[in-house]
């Protein structure tokens, strides 16, 4: 299978907010929650002119969609996330080698992610570390602080 990355555009904020709300809802989440969540599952245009973001393509198909943000000492990944239809397909690996030469392009060699509870096992598989919990939404819900150092 042949895959590659293309680099988000203006204008694409709207298309890229679906694809995330889509990928997050997967997971069977209550409606509720996704409402509380409506902001962090936005990606604005003004957001698309300070963050890296790209579509993740398989054989022509978009099938993914990361971002990275950009910080000192570590960059963040601020998004990370599959097609529904693909998730379970081993696609993920594909994509974090992907994102991972991404960031050693910018010659970065750090990466923290706050991850959703269902992605934690994922990073934990891709290498990193489990560091922290941060405070979530709503109340009293945890997400784990991972961190990944890259040669």
């Amino acid at each position: 299978m042949r895959s590659h990355l293309q680099e988000a555009r203006p204008g694409e904020a709207k298309a890229i907010s679906k694809f995330i709300t889509r990928s997050k809802a997967h997971w069977d989440y209550p409606e509720s929650w996704m409402k509380l969540w409506k902001d962090d599952l936005t990606v604005t245009e003004s957001e698309l002119q300070t963050i890296h973001a790209y579509w993740f393509c398989q054989n022509g198909e978009v099938v993914g969609f990361f971002a990275l943000k950009p910080d000192e000492p570590q960059w963040e990944l601020e998004h990370f996330w599959l097609s529904p239809s693909r998730i379970g397909q081993g696609l993920g690996a594909g994509m974090w080698e992907a994102m991972a030469g991404r960031l050693k392009s910018f010659n970065r060699t750090q990466l923290r992610v706050v991850s959703d509870p269902n992605a934690q096992g994922f990073y934990e598989r891709m290498g990193g570390t489990h560091v922290w919990w941060v405070p979530g939404v709503p109340a009293g819900r945890r997400l784990p602080l991972l961190t990944f150092q890259f040669e």
